[in-house]
């Protein structure tokens, strides 16, 4: 420990002596008021695919996603373009595509025939998201498994082109969601958790709320029938507002209801609190978990926001790295990717990361959010009790001071935190009686993570 750590944790140690003595908690835990509880924090399947060296890369980026940040979902995507008599993807692996070729026709769709309850294989090519599971998704499944945990796959669909007139047709887009499920089963014996139904339909022409809801009828049916238990993630627009629409308007068609798991949002636009809150109180109305699940530039204030007043079950910031280097710490990755040495390539962990940890590999699957109130605004609370009784508080404080938090179970508690001067900084554990209270103290403005060991 250098001398200036030593310093900080003396002064944080004398700030939080001093703290101890206040007759109540600056913090008070309401385990009898429950929330939301958590499925995950997901990351899209992005990672290296596109860098000559990846194998020397896609180890350490994985390991460190699962065993150190805490990422436990993945956005798996699939184009639409996967229903086509060409595979594009194999064409450009051949060196006979561009990568400009490529994007140009992803999401063009070639029927596979005339009859949406006859699956051709020949029409179908699923070579892009094959390589995603087999370099990213497998990989992390297993790494998760070796903690005692599961990976969660949220399949996306994804297809931004005005003129894929196919699979707006229900019963067409129905067979291309069963055509995926049965691939996957097929070559990886696992099929996905939930299917979201469309990337940002608010962004392309032609997709509605009503549009969403027909789309999910028609592929529950199809999977029900081919032995799935399907769940379905909507409506993920990009705007906060029209989600408000487009989850009344997919609600409404019949049979719609039962088999949505998650209503999902973008947090792009202009919006106020209030959106969030009735984003929350959709979720109550219909029963229903809410999701965030993509804003490039997020970091701890959105989330704990996202977390507090939309009482989303789960978060994204977008893609766990790029698919090749840069372009640079922008807040659409969670790690970048240095080959400036190409033969000792580095995996690097962006700024935000780092406070998005102080959440993450805490807060586990199935940790149900609890009340948590502060007589200090500048120490804001987020709580939560996992299945096993453990209970994590992360604090977002707006500057440096000590506080005490009250309501906690007699354990041992470890305390960490990150400030934009010091990343990862653990503090004494705590052995604290039932009924007693905890002080902690942060030097400056960041996050302070609360656990039990």
């Amino acid at each position: 420990m250098t001398l200036l750590r030593v310093f900080v944790v003396a002064s944080l140690a004398a700030a939080v002596s001093q703290v101890a003595g206040e007759r109540s908690p600056t913090i008070v835990l309401d385990p009898g008021t429950k929330y939301q509880t958590i499925t995950g924090w997901e990351a899209m399947s992005h990672g290296g695919q596109m860098m000559p060296n990846r194998q020397l890369v896609q180890p350490t980026l994985l390991d460190r996603a699962a065993n150190d940040l805490g990422i436990n979902r993945v956005r798996l995507e699939i184009r639409s373009g996967s229903e086509h008599m060409r595979d594009t993807t194999a064409e450009w692996q051949a060196g006979l595509l561009t990568n400009l070729q490529l994007q140009q026709v992803w999401y063009t769709t070639v029927n596979d025939n005339d009859d949406a309850d006859v699956i051709d294989w020949n029409g179908f090519h699923f070579t892009e998201l094959d390589l995603k599971i087999d370099q990213l998704v497998n990989p992390l499944r297993a790494l998760l498994e070796a903690r005692g945990e599961e990976l969660f796959v949220n399949l996306t669909y994804v297809s931004f082109t005005p003129n894929n007139d196919l699979h707006r047709k229900a019963e067409e887009y129905a067979e291309f969601v069963l055509a995926t499920y049965l691939h996957i089963q097929q070559k990886y014996g696992w099929v996905p958790d939930t299917w979201e139904v469309m990337l940002e339909p608010d962004n392309v022409k032609n997709w509605t709320g009503e549009r969403v809801g027909r789309s999910i009828v028609a592929a529950a049916k199809r999977l029900q029938a081919a032995g799935f238990a399907p769940r379905f993630i909507a409506p993920s627009t990009a705007n906060i507002r029209r989600a408000l629409t487009f989850i009344d308007e997919l609600m409404s068609v019949r049979g719609a209801r039962q088999h949505v798991s998650e209503l999902s949002y973008h947090r792009y636009g202009a919006f106020t609190d209030e959106h969030l809150r009735m984003i929350a109180e959709k979720g109550r109305r219909f029963g229903v978990a809410t999701a965030m699940l993509e804003h490039i530039g997020s970091g701890y204030e959105h989330l704990h926001h996202d977390l507090t007043v939309a009482q989303v079950s789960a978060w994204e910031q977008f893609v766990l790295a790029p698919q090749r280097p840069g372009p640079g710490d922008n807040g659409a990755q969670l790690y970048m990717l240095d080959d400036r040495d190409p033969e000792n390539p580095r995996v690097v962990m962006a700024r935000r990361t780092k406070f998005l940890r102080q959440y993450f590999k805490f807060i586990r699957h199935g940790a149900v959010r609890i009340g948590a109130t502060s007589a200090d605004p500048a120490f804001d609370p987020v709580a939560f009790v996992h299945p096993d009784g453990g209970t994590v508080v992360v604090v977002k404080a707006e500057g440096g001071g000590a506080f005490t938090v009250g309501g906690l179970p007699g354990a041992t508690y470890g305390v960490k935190y990150t400030t934009s001067a010091e990343y990862d900084v653990d503090l004494p554990d705590i052995p604290l009686a039932s009924g007693a209270a905890l002080a902690a103290a942060i030097p400056a403005k960041g996050v302070l993570t609360i656990y039990r060991r």
